[in-house]
């Protein structure tokens, strides 16, 4: 049987090399060109700030796609594969031998029992580091080549299944705004409405009126006649399509109110239990990513004003970073609620805008999310003390857009819904579930392979 596998100390397959110790003034950087640095931030983000001269990098520092990369300070345990570039002192490459298929090693080195024993055996109570004799303490099964490489496939195509709902989630949100943009910024549908009704054309919108002529229009009389046809000035914000009205942001809301932290431990004063969502867990509750998101105890009477429900906005206040601004935020739906066990509040860090119905809530969400995507958010947030601070009250009162009639509104909310339903859906957690159900189980033997093969393809 598979699960009579017996386990080797892995410093029978692999070597360690240890990455680059270098800095921001090192003379080994670069500006946009040579070798990305990978550094623990970098690999978590997909991110390429810093460049190395690969002439000057130690060969031994660089990482090819036939290595691992394992990051062994402060966040102890993670695992990368298919990166290119060198490799930064936070993380240590792991090289397997002939004996070892790379991408089998990447999914023994990638579940939790072994997260979990590097930590244990890492020093440092604070900081974390993991040396190398510690990491070498590892056991890990070695079936043959053969079925490492059928157990790395099956694990493999999970992935491939998340990272493209991952990718279909990117594309609706990317939907979601572009029709915001076309309907509430260019206004699209009115300009198209004024030429065919040969009304005038405020000159801001001139170049845009040009380039809709050009376009092939599909027949969307239902939602054209929802437009108006013609433009009216105002004072607070120029031209807007006639019959639209100019609010402040806090005008669509009913109330707004400051997050909590809670206890960890359950007390006399703190008896409910609620699952805090902190600004991190924001992009991935966003695309129905798993999030780490803490249960806390909380006192009853405050969360009976801060519990989120369907269409509240979170959106996170305090924190950012010299080039992420404060103002990330979140459209709560039915699904995000679910996941989290349906009590859910915003961290202390947080705050919750309470819009004056779902309509508007997804309105005024849709609208937060694309002015923070176009670097908006900078123009209210302060700094002292080191911390950024999101000016809240200045926001409500002095960010303004443009609000379209109720039955825009209504067709707006129809068209989008779904779409924000589909992002925030548990697809993504399961298969993550059941991609980290058949791990531990595929690597000891436990399950056969091709009753996981069939478990798969049932998806």
């Amino acid at each position: 049987m598979a699960s009579d596998w017996d386990t080797y100390p892995i410093s029978d397959f692999v070597t360690l090399s240890q990455g680059l110790a270098i800095n921001a003034k090192s003379k080994y950087l670069l500006e946009e060109t040579g070798l990305p640095l990978l550094r623990i931030t970098d690999l978590i983000n997909g991110t390429q700030v810093h460049f190395v001269n690969e002439e000057k990098a130690p060969p031994k520092c660089i990482a090819t796609d036939h290595e691992l990369i394992y990051t062994r300070t402060g966040q102890v345990g993670l695992v990368y594969r298919n990166k290119v570039g060198v490799v930064h002192n936070n993380c240590f490459k792991v090289i397997p031998s002939p004996e070892l298929d790379k991408d089998f090693l990447y999914w023994f080195l990638f579940q939790e029992s072994t997260k979990a024993h590097v930590n244990a055996v890492a020093s440092g109570s604070v900081q974390k580091d993991l040396n190398h004799a510690a990491f070498l303490t590892l056991s890990i099964p070695k079936p043959e080549l053969s079925e490492q490489k059928a157990i790395a496939s099956i694990l493999d195509s999970l992935d491939d299944k998340i990272e493209l709902n991952r990718q279909m989630n990117e594309t609706l949100e990317a939907m979601a705004q572009a029709l915001f943009k076309s309907w509430f910024v260019d206004f699209d549908p009115v300009i198209d409405n004024a030429l065919a009704a040969g009304n005038a054309i405020p000159d801001e919108f001139i170049e845009r009126a040009e380039q809709r002529k050009g376009i092939e229009k599909k027949d969307n009389s239902d939602i054209q006649a929802l437009f108006p046809d013609e433009f009216e000035f105002t004072d607070e914000m120029g031209w807007i399509p006639k019959g639209w009205k100019v609010e402040s942001f806090g005008d669509l809301l009913d109330s707004t109110i400051g997050g909590d932290w809670g206890k960890p431990e359950q007390d006399d004063k703190h008896t409910r239990e609620s699952v805090i969502i902190r600004g991190t867990d924001i992009p991935k509750l966003k695309i129905g990513e798993r999030s780490e998101a803490p249960n806390r105890w909380v006192e009853e009477k405050k969360l009976k004003t801060r519990i989120l429900r369907p269409f509240d906005i979170v959106i996170e206040i305090s924190g950012g970073s010299p080039t992420q601004s404060t103002g990330r935020s979140i459209i709560i739906t039915e699904q995000i609620l679910e996941r989290l066990g349906g009590v859910a509040e915003p961290a202390s860090f947080c705050r919750k805008f309470s819009p004056s119905n779902k309509f508007l809530g997804l309105y005024a969400g849709i609208h937060l999310q694309k002015i923070y995507d176009d670097g908006k958010m900078w123009e209210y947030q302060n700094q002292s003390t080191g911390i950024a601070n999101f000016q809240t009250t200045s926001f409500l009162e002095r960010e303004q857009l443009v609000v379209p009639s109720e039955s825009v509104l209504l067709k707006f909310y129809e068209t989008l819904e779904p779409m924000i339903s589909k992002m925030s859906s548990n697809q993504q957690i399961e298969l993550a579930k059941l991609r980290d159900t058949l791990l531990p189980k595929l690597m000891s033997g436990e399950l056969r392979i091709s009753d996981a093969v069939d478990l798969v393809e049932k998806i």
